[in-house]
């Protein structure tokens, strides 16, 4: 048996299959006068229904760890140093190497030469 007709509320386990088969058409006509709108309506109705629940289970398991806390004694000290992030190095820009006083752009040195550089000595654009 198909489990859509195990979890349709309106059948049983014991469903026939001209009742399984009326009750796919149902579900079809409602998927088809369904609009746009009102799934959105629904998905926003789930999503606090989903973000309740979530804030409820987190409740729930602050509760479990503080009643395990106090029952052995244990502080936040106890459970060992929290590891910590390490921190993110920026780094320097790199200095500019090569410039046209003509049009005062710039090159680094670094990845493809730009086009102004193409075909020239690139020793003439050397900053000193």
């Amino acid at each position: 048996m198909n489990s859509h007709a195990l979890s349709h509320p309106e059948l049983s386990r014991n469903a026939t299959k001209d009742e399984f088969k009326h009750s796919l058409s149902t579900d079809q006509k409602d998927i088809n006068m369904t609009t746009y709108q009102e799934y959105k309506a629904k998905i926003a109705e789930l999503e606090n229904l989903a973000e309740t629940a979530r804030k409820s289970e987190l409740q729930a398991a602050k509760e479990k760890i503080a009643a395990i806390m106090r029952d052995y004694g244990l502080t936040l000290a106890d459970l060992g140093p929290v590891a910590k992030a390490k921190p993110v190095k920026t780094r320097a820009p790199v200095p500019t190497k090569y410039r046209d006083d003509a049009t005062g752009q710039t090159w680094t040195g670094r990845g493809r030469a730009p086009k102004w550089l193409e075909g020239k000595d690139k020793e003439q654009y050397l900053i000193k």
